[in-house]
């Protein structure tokens, strides 16, 4: 080769006629020459040059093997180091199922890019025309494309459930190997370097996105990167829960058993059933429950039994299988407690609490709450399935029972009321005369409910107290006889809580008769007054006095005065008689029987007095302007009752006029009117009876009026010139009757023994008034 000074140096160890070099650099290039000797029969010439030879160097790099993902653009490059002549690109491929190399039209540059839809394995090369030197080839590259992809996208799983994970890769001449990689972390999971995975979370809180990456190994010995997919798993965690696990089901009552559903995505929707297990240990959906509670009310024990939720839970339009809770044990069971009740407030009442299609242990509390309580309390020492209560004091008492079963819980059962009442009968007097009303109230002390009433009475002579007739009201009115006293008892019974009650019967109350009869008393002055007092009861006599106007009267100080007062007798009765004899005006007015009694206060009777004169009127009255009676007494009379000829009524008689009552005494006055009596008519008997309020006294008087006129009267004046003159009268009125003629000259009375109508008498006397 020759060197810098145009000489040439001797290449070592190259002593054939070809040289063979791979130039590593670019320093090889240069000039030159080989050199030759020849030798024959032992005769060697002189080496000899050849012409020069010029050597150039270049260098052809091509981008190296690459393993990409699917429809991934991949540039490859041709570079040209060293060459120093025009150069020339032409490009080659071949896909692993190709015999040979193809050219790839339009490829001229020294740089193409390269996309694979689908995995494949392709060889590239390119070819440079260097001037006039000729074209050179380039060593082959390989581009492995892959495809990587992952399933599912979303695994929605329940707790202890496993996600099955895949990892699917394309490639054509090459291997893959696995790993696959928690995003939550960005760690891989130990162990797992398969294309697929199974993980099983043990809680919600597991819940985590996977993916997996792929490191490929092409035939050409490329070892990739590592590839992900384009989209990774989410795995999304639920857990299903049933509360109560177990539950103690009251008969009757709504109960409750309530599904949960513990999930990782907030976004996860969920759907719920609910099922029973059968005997043979399936599981029976329950139709129309596809809610999270599960309400039922069990009508009988049939409802015992276990219960499970299932839910499934949806995520991005991914669902997954339905898992179920735990089993519910369900123990329909049924508790009552006796019915509300009315009772007599002392009355011993017995309260039970029954429990019924339970295998659980039971314990029993008590409980109560009286209107005055703010609460209800606990019964001390009430353990049992009984309570016996005695209410001492009408009120009303609710009370209710509290079972535990076993672990289930405590259950109340309804509240019942015990109500206690006191009947008691009042009345406004218990002690009475024959004739008085007495009224009796039933009282009910805590009223509750609709009350209907009847009453009872016994007899002394009777053995047993019996129905009174149509005495059904709250009240009843007695009026007392003449006879000893009645016990009377009020029963009720009482409409309550949905049942009758009673009878219930009061205290018996009895009516204690007392009575005293007394005689009327109305007497004439200076007659005989005769007062009695007839005691009849149920209580004895201790004592009999009288009093007069509140004074007490004491026979010894009069001798006209008589008490006298009988022994008792059944039938008959107690008699005590007070006498007067010739009574005195002063004497009338209020006396009083007072018997003192041994046992109840003293029971009086009194007897007003009239005292009493009527002033008679004459047995005849000539030709009267009025009549006059008038009468004496204690009291005044009230009114007057005048008869004329017995009639009520006559022309002759009216305006009759009662005058004060003063001293004792009254007149009344009737008013005659003589000019409507006919001249010559009988006499008319007119009567006159007195009345007096509440007494019977009636005295009476009586008087005939007689019509008696002069038919020929005496002139009013007269006078007297003869010696004599002689007078007449003429009278007429009563029938057949004589009558006696007196003649008066002044006030002095003419007698003469002739009787007849006409009398002649010589006087004297300057003038005289002549009757």
């Amino acid at each position: 080769k020759k060197n810098a000074e145009n000489n040439f140096d001797d290449i070592s160890g190259q002593t054939q006629s070809e040289y063979k070099f791979t130039p590593s650099e670019a320093s090889i290039a240069g000039q030159y020459i080989c050199q030759g000797e020849v030798s024959e029969g032992g005769v060697s010439s002189k080496y000899h040059s050849s012409s020069e030879s010029t050597v150039e160097v270049f260098g052809i790099t091509i981008t190296p093997s690459a393993v990409v993902n699917v429809d991934t653009n991949t540039e490859i490059s041709c570079a040209v180091s060293g060459a120093t002549s025009d150069l020339a690109y032409a490009w080659y491929m071949k896909p692993s199922t190709a015999q040979e190399s193809s050219v790839m039209e339009g490829k001229s540059t020294d740089k193409i890019t390269v996309t694979s839809s689908t995995a494949a394995s392709v060889s590239y090369h390119c070819s440079v025309t260097v001037g006039s030197l000729g074209a050179f080839t380039s060593d082959s590259m390989t581009v492995t494309t892959i495809s990587v992809q992952q399933t599912p996208a979303t695994a929605v799983v329940a707790v202890a459930e496993t996600a099955s994970l895949d990892c699917t890769v394309g490639l054509v001449d090459a291997t893959a190997t696995y790993s696959w990689v928690k995003l939550s972390d960005k760690s891989k999971v130990a162990g797992e370097s398969g294309d697929s995975f199974k993980v099983t979370p043990g809680t919600v809180a597991e819940a985590d996105s996977y993916n997996c990456e792929v490191i490929v190994t092409s035939k050409g010995g490329v070892v990739s990167s590592a590839f992900s997919p384009a989209t990774n798993t989410k795995i999304v965690v639920y857990s299903v829960s049933i509360s109560p696990t177990a539950l103690a089901a009251e008969i009757g009552k709504e109960s409750t058993l309530t599904c949960s559903v513990s999930k990782s995505a907030e976004s996860a929707t969920i759907a719920y059933k609910w099922s029973e297990k059968q005997q043979d240990n399936s599981f029976k959906d329950i139709d129309g429950q596809t809610g999270n509670e599960y309400k039922f009310t069990p009508k009988d024990n049939t409802f015992s039994g276990s219960y499970v939720c299932q839910a499934e839970v949806t995520d991005s339009s991914v669902s997954s299988s339905y898992a179920k809770s735990q089993e519910a044990t369900v123990d329909a069971f049924s508790i009552s407690i006796s019915s509300s009740t009315v009772v007599a407030a002392g009355t011993e009442t017995k309260i039970d609490c029954t429990v019924k299609d339970t295998d659980s242990s039971i314990t029993y509390a008590w409980y109560k709450k009286g209107s005055g309580d703010a609460a209800a309390a606990v019964v001390p020492d009430a353990a049992s399935a009984s309570l016996t209560v005695t209410p001492v004091k009408a009120e009303s008492v609710e009370y209710f029972c509290k079972v535990t079963l076993g672990s289930l819980g405590s259950f109340d059962s309804t509240v019942m009321t015990v109500s206690s009442i006191k009947v008691a009968v009042t009345s406004d007097n218990l002690v009475g005369q024959e004739g008085e009303k007495v009224t009796f109230t039933c009282t009910v002390e805590n009223s509750v409910g609709t009350p209907s009433y009847s009453w009872l009475s016994k007899k002394p002579s009777s053995a047993a107290a019996t129905a009174i007739d149509s005495a059904t009201s709250q009240e009843y009115s007695y009026t007392i006889p003449k006879s000893p006293g009645t016990d009377f008892q009020c029963q009720l019974n009482v409409a309550a809580y949905d049942g009758n009650f009673g009878p219930f019967l009061s205290d018996s109350k009895k009516i204690v008769f007392r009575s005293i009869e007394v005689s009327s008393a109305s007497v004439e002055t200076s007659e005989n007054l005769a007062l009695s007092c007839i005691y009849t009861g149920d209580d004895n006599v201790k004592s009999v006095s009288w009093k007069h106007g509140g004074v007490v009267v004491n026979a010894d100080d009069d001798p006209r005065i008589s008490i006298v007062t009988a022994d008792y007798n059944s039938v008959s009765g107690q008699k005590s008689e007070l006498s007067i004899t010739g009574v005195k005006k002063d004497e009338g007015g209020s006396y009083t029987c007072v018997y003192e009694m041994k046992t109840l206060t003293a029971l009086e009777g009194t007897i007003t007095v009239d005292v009493f004169k009527i002033i008679a009127l004459p047995t005849y009255t000539y030709n009267p302007s009025s009549i006059v009676v008038t009468f004496t007494g204690t009291t005044a009379a009230t009114s007057v009752a005048w008869t004329f000829d017995g009639a009520t009524e006559n022309a002759a008689f009216s305006n009759p006029t009662p005058g004060t009552f003063t001293d004792n005494e009254i007149s009344y006055t009737i008013t005659v009117d003589m000019s409507k009596i006919n001249d010559g008519s009988a006499p008319i008997k007119v009567k006159a009876v007195l009345s007096f309020d509440g007494k019977t006294t009636s005295p009476e008087t009586e008087t005939s009026v007689y019509k008696r006129s002069f038919t020929t009267p005496l002139p009013a004046t007269d006078k007297v010139t003869e010696a004599s003159k002689e007078f007449s009268c003429v009278a007429s009125g009563e029938n057949n009757d004589d009558f006696t003629i007196i003649w008066f000259v002044g006030e002095t009375e003419i007698k003469d023994a002739d009787d007849s109508a006409t009398i002649a008498k010589k006087k004297k006397v300057p003038t005289a008034t002549l009757r």
